[in-house]
Formats: C-alpha cells, structure tokens, sequence
C-alpha cells in the first residue's frame, strides 16, 4: 500500500490549528546570525530607537516605522518560517519583512512564528520592524527555510463550542494563553495588592467581608488587557458574591469557573463585590484562556475522536440548565436543583418530580416564539420511571429500560445519543414547533397521561431548541439566548502537497443529518473552478464527485442509496484519462477521458467547495492525500469498511 503524502487523523491541536500526521515538516539551517543577540549588535544593522544589550534588542518609541536588519541572508521565491520573542512589558506591534515584502503585523507578548516568502526587493534583507508605538524588546530571532511545510488545516469560529471529551463529559475545550494575573490571590502576603473596602479583611491566607449584601468591595486594578478572554476562580467557603473582570458587567460566582472577555478600556479591574452579608474566600486566579478557532475533537461515538464541524445554531432556551426558573412552565412537576452529577462531572443537573398528580399531563416545557422548524433536545437520566416524554410539536414516548422511542409523535424525528453514567440526550425535529417539554408518560404508548404518582422522578439537564432540521452541539445559556458560530476548516497545504497530474483524495465521514445543502471537502486553487472535490449531496442518499478544471467538468457522479449519517470511505482517483470513485471497497463509477491540471495548479485542501462555500458539517475521522493514482487493490484496501 502507498504512503499518503498527506495524512489527517484528528489527534493534535492548538487555537486555529488542526495537526495532520503527514507530511513531516522539514527546515533548513538557520539563516541568521547571533540571533541570540548573545554577541551584542554583531551582524545586525540597527536604526533610530533600537539598542542592543544583556541578549535582547531594545526599542523606544519613535512615531515612525524603525527596524534591525540582517542583509543578504534570504533567496527570492522561497519559503521561510520565522520565529521571534517579544518579552514582557512591550507595547505596541513588529512587523516582519522578507525580501521588503510585508509579511503582517504582530502584536502582543510571547513568541511568534511566520510563514513567508521572501519578495525581490531590499536586498534579500530580513527585518523586524517596530512600529511608530512600539516600546519593548526582542530576542530568539530565528529564520529557516521550509524545506517542507506541514499541512495543517486553519479552524477558524468566533465562538466557544461544545464537544464531548475523552472521558465522556461535555466540556468547552479552552487553552490557557498565560499565567495567573492576579498578584497575592491565596492572600499569603496578608493585603498586599489588594483595595479593600469597607468591611474586607485579610487574615489566615483569607479575604473576608462582614457588612451589608452588595456592600463595599475587593478590587486589584490593572489586572487584564483589553480585548483578551480570562477565567475567573476561586475557593469560596461563605457566602455569595459577583465578579467583575475588566468589563462593565458583574457576574455571579456559584462556584464554576467564569468566562470573561476583558472589553472595558476603562476598567481593566478584577472587582468583587459581596451579594450576602459574610464572604469568605481565597486562592482568587483569574487567568487568560482562547476558547474561540479551536478544533473539536469529539468523543460522542466512544472510540478514537472525530473532527466534529457544524454550522451555526442558537439556543432559543435563555436558561437552559436552569429548570427552577420560572420561563419553564411546571404541570404537576417540582425541579430540585444541582441535586445530581450533569453529563459534566458536576452537581448541576435537576430532579424533577411529580407532585400534586392527577393523572393528566405531568412535565416541564417551554413555548416556541414562533412554528417555525426546530430540533428540541433534552439530556435525561433515567429516575424511579422508565416510560418519559419528549416534544417538538407533538409527544412521543422514550422507554429507558429498551432504549428505544415506542410511541412516535406526528411530524416528530427522533433520536439519542448514549452517554456515561446512565445519561441520554434525547433529540426531536419537526417541522413546526409549539414546546420544547419533558415529562412523565403512563405507559409506553400513552403519552397525554402521567404516571399518576406523586414523588416519580427522572433526573434532567441541557435543555436546547434550535431552528434546525436536527439537533447540534449544546450550547449553555445563562440567562440569555446563545449563539456557536459555524466552523471553517482550510488552508492545509501548498503546492508542494499535492501532485496535481494524478493522485487519490480519501475521506472517511458521516453527516450530521441525512440530506440537506450540499457538504463538500475539496482540493482546489482556492476557486471552485480546479478543483477535486468528495461531497453529501442535497438528497438524503448521495455521495457525490466532482472534478473540474479549466476545461471544464471532467468527473461528476452521484451515487444514491446511501445513509449520510453513517461513516463512509469515499475515494476519488485523478489522472489523464482515467478518473474513478470508490465507496465502501467498491468502484461504483469511472470515467476514462479527460484531462487533469498542470503542475502546481491544486495548492490547498478545505472543509469546503473549493472556494470557500458549501462547508462540510459533519464528522470527519480521517483524509489521507496520495500523490500517485492509486491501484483498484489499493482502493480497495483504503476505503473497505
């Protein structure tokens, strides 16, 4: 079996990157000299407001654009990767210049890496260049050619997102950007940076308040930086507070961690202000996170993770896991809040149970704004009763003892998904909606009627409804609607990737739903018009081709007869003359005339049409790129199930 020239198999991430296994980055030796800055300015050509000493480059501000060069280092046309530090206490931005071709500006403290190819000016020079208002230092300066560049995917969506981890539980994937910005936040240095208002005390490693509810409060001042999201915790041992973290908005701690993003330029404060009369509390940390642009391998299926993409969706629910509130209307039901361990890992699910039965209807629901289609889903375990409720626009009945839906209501789509612990989540689509409701049903078929028993309960959490013709992701809510935004998943690649004369595009995939609009993943020039491309089609059975160029269409088929939602090995072989499409260890269709593309013409592969639209939503587990047409032994061996 060939070796693909390209590999992705969901395993390694960071914030907008997806790793691919394949191919194995390559660089060469290092361009620039002393960039260390270990022999002071040697080799290095300084301008207005830089200095160099104690092994870092040193700029003030200026007004203008100023920079440190090294000349003669670079070769016009190739690729370099750059990567430079910028210490702590810089203001301001660099700029990266290859060849006197700007390559971007780069803002904030830390280590930066870049991608670039050298232009056909200034000598072959590299630069750093400080910007007009930057004031601060540099140093690990490093410049290699890529020999060969890696083929990671970019995943950008402006919003956190949900997935299920390796453990089972619902989490929102984040990464720690930085250390803890809090000075003093376990109180070992007694008050030391801290304001305390009245009635605020430090002793014995903790802040106490004593006084009136939203009395005075705790405060450090220039905590957070604008722009950026941190998570604030602590140990609260009395009492109740809210938190403000760089914002104009408190927020109420009950004890999970909270997500702020710092959007106050006048307020870059951590300030706690009591709710209750008495607070205690300490190990105060509020550190900054990325929770948007990254990758969500998920668990849902068990076994190895999947790359989960979907479109974007809002939780019309605003308390979704808060049943106790009274936009859920209770019909002989009592919620008993945080009673129960939530598909989370922590207490925060509800019990709900009957009480005042009559042997009329007995749930909890809450009314659409609108009958437009929806998708209600609920995450549920099973309590004392085995037979529930669940609604879009008309009830249908789930038996947890058969995990199976015996009563389906009219214009109900049905499904669930197993979790850990005895937790389902059970999802209905319609295509109008009245409620989205759980409850308690008689029998396996009588769903209008409850059990009749007061003290019958199930426990519940995660409710959503969304307009969609199925369900997505969960998406918490707080009080107020939500919105995950949809995923873009691209650039991995170059021309150096991909033969274009002939090859093999194979994907391992399932749909989230069956039918649709149509859900492509491409290699392309960045335009629809080159490109290869494997795809759901709009009819529920489809599998669909499509390989063109410039001379048009050469290769489009669609295979029908089968099930989206289901994982499919799809493989699409190129070559002059000679054009096929496997499915499941089958050749199910070929073409035998046309042409292919001229060298270097197919430069990236993407979660999409070709061109930027028509995005894959689903879940993909593996696409492998061969740079050769494969053998019908070949392809039968990559796409058997």
């Amino acid at each position: 079996m060939a070796i693909p020239n390209m590999a992705m198999i969901p395993s390694g991430y960071k914030p907008t990157k997806l790793y691919s296994v394949l191919p194995t980055p390559e660089n060469g030796s290092e361009e620039v000299t002393n960039g260390d800055f270990s022999n002071g300015s040697t080799d290095w050509n300084l301008e207005s407001g830089w200095s160099v000493a104690d092994g870092k480059a040193t700029r003030v501000a200026t007004g203008s654009y100023t920079k440190i060069t090294q000349g003669a280092i670079l070769t016009v046309g190739k690729n370099y990767k750059v990567t430079f530090t910028v210490n702590e206490g810089a203001i301001g931005g660099i700029r990266v210049e290859l060849g006197g071709t700007f390559q971007g500006d780069y803002n904030g403290v830390g280590t930066h890496t870049i991608y670039g190819i050298s232009g056909s000016t200034a000598f072959n020079n590299f630069s750093l260049v400080g910007e007009p208002t930057f004031s601060g230092s540099v140093d690990n300066v490093s410049v290699e050619e890529v020999i060969t560049a890696d083929a990671d995917f970019t995943v950008t969506r402006a919003s956190s997102a949900t997935r299920v981890n390796e453990q089972g539980l619902i989490e929102t994937p984040e990464f720690i950007i930085g250390g803890d910005v809090v000075t003093n936040g376990d109180f070992s240095d007694g008050s030391t940076d801290w304001i305390l208002g009245s009635g605020w005390s430090v002793s014995g490693g903790s802040a106490t308040f004593v006084g009136s509810a939203y009395g005075a409060s705790i405060s450090q001042t220039n905590v957070v930086t604008l722009g950026k999201t941190y998570a604030f915790d602590c140990d609260l041992t009395d009492g109740f507070f809210d938190v403000r973290v760089g914002s104009n908005d408190y927020f109420e701690y009950t004890g999970q961690t909270i997500y702020v993003s710092a959007d106050n330029s006048g307020s870059l404060s951590l300030v706690i202000r009591p709710r209750s009369s008495t607070v205690t509390i300490d190990n105060i940390s509020v550190v900054e996170v990325e929770r948007e642009n990254i990758p969500r391998l998920d668990y849902t299926d068990g076994g190895c993770p999947v790359l989960l993409t979907e479109p974007q969706s809002t939780n019309l629910i605003a308390n979704s896991s808060d049943f106790d509130n009274a936009s859920w209307t209770k019909i002989r039901t009592l919620v008993t809040p945080n009673s129960v361990i939530s598909p989370t890992g922590s207490v925060n699910a509800s019990t709900l149970s009957v009480v005042g039965a009559t042997g009329g209807e007995e749930l909890i629901r809450i009314q659409s704004l609108d009958s437009n289609e929806a998708s209600c889903s609920f995450y549920v375990k099973k309590g004392n009763w085995r037979y529930i409720t669940l609604r879009s626009v008309n009830l249908s009945v789930f038996d947890f003892d058969t995990e199976t839906f015996t009563l389906i209501g009219t214009d109900e789509t049905l499904s669930f998904d197993k979790l850990n612990n005895g937790w389902y989540r059970l999802k209905a689509s319609s295509p109008t909606r009245s409620y989205c409701s759980i409850g308690f049903a008689a029998n396996a078929i009588t769903p209008a009627a409850g059990v009749g028993v007061d003290g019958t309960n199930m426990y519940i959490w995660g409710a959503q409804m969304e307009s969609l013709p199925y369900a997505t992701s969960y998406m918490p809510t707080y009080g107020a609607i939500s919105t995950r935004a949809g995923e873009t998943v691209t650039n991995a690649g170059d021309v150096n990737t991909f033969n274009s004369e002939e090859g093999v595009l194979f994907v391992e995939m399932a749909g989230l739903v069956d039918g649709g609009s149509g859900r492509w993943i491409s290699i392309s020039d960045g335009t629809g018009a080159n490109r290869v491309s494997i795809a759901y089609g709009s009819s529920s059975t489809n599998i669909r081709v499509y390989v063109s160029n410039s001379s048009g269409v050469v290769f489009d088929y669609q295979l029908s007869g089968q099930t989206q939602i289901n994982f499919n090995k799809v493989a699409v072989k190129w070559k002059i003359n000679d054009f096929a499409l496997w499915v499941n260890g089958v050749e199910v269709a070929s073409e035998s005339s046309g042409t292919t593309y001229t060298e270097n013409t197919l430069n990236s592969l993407q979660l999409d049409s070709g061109g930027g639209s028509s995005a894959f939503y689903g879940k993909t587990s593996q696409v492998q790129v061969f740079n050769t047409a494969l053998s019908d032994a070949e392809l039968i061996t990559l796409t058997t199930i």
